[in-house]
């Protein structure tokens, strides 16, 4: 069974975000996402999850205020 994969650009379109949002996402650990080669892709199962459970925001501000 093979599992599909989204870009940046294609989980962006579908949760009508900024491209760049999603790369923040995915750089932070907000997110899981496999590199292949240069790029990054998104599960079809982490797409779903975080339409139904959204992203988690940073609640520690120490990482804010190390900058």
């Amino acid at each position: 069974m093979s599992e599909e994969f989204y870009t940046a650009e294609e989980v962006a379109d579908y949760l009508k975000i900024s491209s760049q949002t999603v790369r923040a996402w995915i750089r932070t650990k907000k997110i899981e996402a496999v590199k292949f080669g240069r790029a990054w892709r998104i599960t079809k199962r982490e797409l779903q999850r975080i339409s139904a459970e959204g992203v988690a925001e940073d609640t520690d501000e120490s990482e804010a205020s190390n900058g």
